[in-house]
């Protein structure tokens, strides 16, 4: 008996304390639950010096996140010095960065940095100096590269040094100016020069696949890096520094100036949109369907697992670049100012149609995934048992209208493209609209 007893009594005690553990792994779940949703609500309710009591009652990785959730109301109120602050608590020193940077205090980020080490203030430095050169500080851009070891970075800036002071020059001749043409040009000017400035840390092109459009569209970058780098910029650069040292200048002065910022200003941008392009295939090639015309009938499709239409969009985009480089070689054949400017209206319309080209492939992606997304919520939130194939089946209609799109870029029909894209997502996206 008392050996049985004292098996119960032991079975019991294992059952009583399983049942005091299981109670109190509930009520430390319910405890944290609640802290979380108190945070969210204090949050919600705008009482922030509340919820920041509330994260000092937490410890570990729970804490750092809560600081980080109300670092971000603070920021929402305009409040950055003290978003910086939690930033700070959160472990976040980036965002620190970015909070002072919100707050227009950038000093306080470099004073932040100062106080950091390691890792932790290599990282604030490469930040401060990229945000310098992006802002036109070159001093401190030069300063902060060679605090986090960016010695290389650093020897770049400094050799664009003599341009950022030509931008100052601008900046300098606008604001004593009262001719608003003129004014309007100087900023043009300013911001070609540092497109180029910038823009030279982005050309290390490499093959990316094995496509040949790709492969030409690597050879038509460099080609019109070289362009740029031994032509282009230097000849703007000069015309510009002897438009500035003029005390009075002229129409004519301008007029001389045009072309060889067209020129500039359209290959620089030219490098930026075939890189675009380039980028979006591995998009297209996951969303594709071939469109097959025969003779007056341009129905019949049939799917395939490549990029068929995106291919013959990219070709009008080279085909216009090739447009564009020979436009360059007959102007520099040329001296008659009057030819010149007409040479760089050639240009941008070259220019024109590739940076459509472009805009439309980042148009119709966002456009995909939004469809996307309103397949799924038809599909999560009817209660039709078709629902589901039917969302399915009007997400692929709507990559079919895309494609068809494309497949009219590639027939140089612009306008149709725009028309059948505006419909097709309008068509698609009432379908899918949850009532």
């Amino acid at each position: 008996m008392k050996t049985q007893n004292t098996g119960f009594f032991r079975r019991n005690v294992k059952v009583t304390s399983l049942w005091f553990i299981m109670v109190l792994v509930i009520i430390t779940g319910v405890n944290t639950g609640c802290k979380r949703t108190n945070l969210d609500k204090l949050i919600a309710e705008s009482k922030l010096i509340q919820a920041e009591k509330y994260c000092n009652s937490l410890e570990g990785q729970e804490q750092k996140d809560a600081y980080g959730k109300v670092a971000v109301a603070y920021l929402k109120d305009g409040d950055c010095i003290k978003a910086a602050d939690l930033y700070a608590k959160a472990g976040d020193h980036i965002q620190v960065m970015e909070a002072y940077y919100r707050g227009d205090v950038l000093y306080k980020a470099e004073s932040y940095c100062g106080n950091q080490t390691g890792e932790i203030k290599s990282k604030c430095a490469e930040w401060l100096a990229n945000t310098f050169f992006l802002n036109g500080d070159h001093a401190k851009a030069i300063h902060y590269y060679q605090v986090c070891g960016k010695q290389e970075m650093a020897q770049y800036v400094s050799s664009k040094v003599p341009l950022f002071q030509l931008i100052e020059e601008l900046k300098k001749q606008s604001s004593s100016s009262r001719d608003i043409e003129s004014n309007k040009k100087f900023e043009e000017y300013s911001d070609t020069i540092r497109s180029y400035i910038y823009a030279e840390k982005k050309w290390e092109w490499k093959k990316l696949t094995d496509y040949p459009s790709d492969q030409q569209a690597v050879k038509d970058c460099n080609q019109a890096i070289i362009l740029i780098r031994d032509e282009a910029a230097p000849i703007f650069i000069q015309k510009l520094k002897d438009l500035l040292s003029m005390k009075n200048r002229s129409e004519k002065n301008f007029k001389s100036l045009f072309y060889p910022y067209s020129q500039l200003d359209t290959l620089l941008k030219l490098v930026n949109h075939l890189h675009l392009i380039v980028g979006k295939r591995s998009f297209f090639t996951k969303y594709s369907l071939a469109y097959i015309e025969k003779g007056n009938d341009s129905s019949p499709l049939s799917y395939e697992t490549k990029a068929v239409n995106y291919e013959e969009a990219f070709k009008v985009a080279l085909f216009r670049t090739a447009g564009i480089f020979d436009t360059i070689r007959k102007a520099k054949a040329t001296s008659d100012m009057g030819e010149l400017s007409g040479y760089a209206g050639d240009l941008y319309i070259d220019l024109d149609v590739i940076n459509y080209i472009q805009e439309l492939m980042k148009n119709i992606e966002i456009r995909v995934q939004d469809i996307q997304r309103m397949s799924k919520d038809y599909r999560l939130n009817s209660e039709d048992p078709s629902a589901a194939n039917f969302s399915e089946k009007r997400f692929w209609d709507f990559v079919a209208i895309c494609n068809r799109v494309l497949y009219e870029v590639g027939k140089e029909r612009f306008q149709e493209a725009n028309n059948r894209l505006t419909e097709g997502y309008d068509s698609v996206k009432k379908d899918l609209e949850v009532r």
